[in-house]
């Protein structure tokens, strides 16, 4: 079996002379401080007893969550205790613990002496201690963990980094909520869609008497340089970082929310996604990455239940529900001003699939996104940019689909093909899934996409669940000079 190699690096001024260059967040400077590799970390495999973690979302269209991680370590020797002066990683110069929350901590696989696989990157929420009673018996140390989502949630955008935001000077934060208006519309009829749209005439309740909110950005700026601003606002890392260049220009934003929310804003404008993957990096996927990567275009592994030799897995949850039926979709483009806070501009689309309501009832998806108006000269582009986005999504959600919802593996059933698939897979890698089922008949075969990947280690046993979402969506579509996907005649075309 693959053991995981786990590494802790523990707080500044505590152990070795080499304290300084060492991060904890909200203390640590990104651009100085250092997330510490070699001699930084402390290898503590040999007292762990299991590890828990999950990453990625439940479905398609959800945001990407924060990564967790659970690690339970035998401390019969009290080494993770912090009141133990006598301990490892007690500095008796300074009379300082290395053991607190809020440091660095990576978890790594290697298989075969050479092939390390990251698993889990991110910083320890907290420490719980177990002792058996009158000193005597078994006691335990666990680690709660939390990936960088959970960091950058915690700081608001415009305060990091004043060079990144654009604001009138004032140190009052305008609190401001969209409220309804009047409105008048029109509709229209595309691919069999029938697009309305409505001019709103809302406006702003201000929640304090301040006339002046924080706004990061430059109207007409691509999706991607916009999540690097927000990055560089909040100090985090270029070498922690993936980001597309994406393809929707996007409208300033309000610099109140958190730096997480911005960035999630910003995915949704796009219709891409953002999430952190097993190594620590921050990812912004646009939305031709499903459609254009390798990796997601064509399937890159089978797992077949009914081939002798196979992939196979130990579970299969298949789900047929209403979860992702989006018949009723309504865009709206948001603004945000220094003296006016959030308001609504321009016209609301909105795209009925009358045939979905017909068979499923009306199921509305409402989205307020920072959508500029004109771009490059263009005084359409936020109206367009609005509809396409509604007619998309108002076409690939407009009915359920049967879909295996998530596979199950147990590495040790078949240590040689399993282990390289549950620590090489990656978030929106393409698979195969096929099974048969009781009763007979042809066997049930999808291609999905993992959004979600999660493992439960002990020395005994390691099994990883992927949960998936249909790739059905996102076949088809058009790739120019694509001896597969290039058909003019065939092939679907993207906004």
């Amino acid at each position: 079996m693959s053991q995981p190699t786990i590494e802790v690096l523990f707080a500044p001024s505590v152990v070795g002379s080499d304290y300084g260059d060492r991060l904890i967040w909200d203390v640590g400077v990104w651009d100085t401080n250092t997330l510490g590799d070699g001699a930084l970390f402390y290898d503590i495999t040999s007292f762990v007893r299991s590890i828990s973690t999950s990453r990625g979302r439940s479905r398609a269209l959800d945001r990407f969550g924060t990564g967790t991680a659970t690690i339970v370590l035998d401390n019969r020797d009290r080494r993770f205790d912090p009141t133990n002066t006598a301990g490892p990683y007690y500095n008796s110069t300074i009379s300082v613990s290395g053991v607190v929350p809020s440091i660095p901590i990576k978890i790594l696989a290697t298989l075969d002496g050479d092939n390390t696989y990251p698993v889990f990157h991110g910083f320890i929420d907290g420490w719980q201690f177990a002792y058996g009673p009158a000193g005597i018996g078994d006691a335990t140390a666990t680690i709660t963990c939390s990936d960088a989502f959970k960091s950058l949630s915690t700081v608001i955008g415009g305060l990091p980094n004043s060079s990144s935001i654009t604001s009138s000077g004032t140190t009052t934060v305008q609190v401001a909520t969209s409220s309804l208006g009047t409105s008048t519309g029109s509709s229209s009829t595309a691919g069999g869609l029938q697009v309305v749209s409505t001019t709103s005439s809302g406006n702003v309740k201000v929640a304090s008497d301040t006339t002046t909110t924080p706004v990061i950005g430059v109207a007409g700026e691509l999706s991607g340089a916009r999540i690097n601003r927000i990055l560089d606002a909040a100090n985090w890392p270029a070498d922690l970082r993936n980001i597309d260049t994406g393809t929707t220009a996007l409208a300033a934003q309000n610099a109140t929310q958190t730096v997480l929310e911005l960035l999630q804003e910003v995915a949704a404008t796009e219709s891409g996604a953002l999430y952190v993957e097993d190594g620590g990096s921050v990812v912004f996927a646009d939305r031709y990455s499903l459609i254009s990567d390798d990796r997601s275009l064509n399937s890159i592994a089978t797992y077949d239940t009914t081939a002798a030799g196979g992939k196979h897995f130990v579970d299969v949850e298949v789900a047929y529900d209403d979860e992702l039926i989006y018949n009723v979709v309504a865009v709206s483009r948001k603004s945000t001003s220094t003296s006016t806070g959030d308001s609504l501009t321009g016209t609301t689309v909105i795209v009925s699939n009358v045939e979905s309501q017909s068979l499923y009832g009306a199921r509305a998806l409402e989205l307020e996104l920072p959508i500029p108006t004109t771009v490059d000269g263009d005084g359409n582009y936020g109206q367009s940019v609005a509809t396409n986005l509604a007619l998309f999504l108002a076409s690939i959600y407009a009915n359920p689909e049967l879909r295996p919802a998530s596979v199950t593996f147990i590495a040790e059933a078949d240590e040689a093909q399993l282990y390289p698939e549950v620590l090489g897979r990656r978030i929106f890698d393409r698979v195969t899934v096929k099974f048969a089922v009781p009763g007979g008949g042809s066997a049930i075969q999808r291609d999905c996409f993992i959004e979600q990947i999660s493992h439960d280690i002990t020395p005994e046993r390691w099994q990883t669940r992927f949960g998936l979402s249909s790739a059905t969506y996102y076949t088809g579509f058009l790739i120019l000079d694509d001896a597969q996907n290039g058909l003019l005649d065939t092939n679907k075309l993207a906004y």
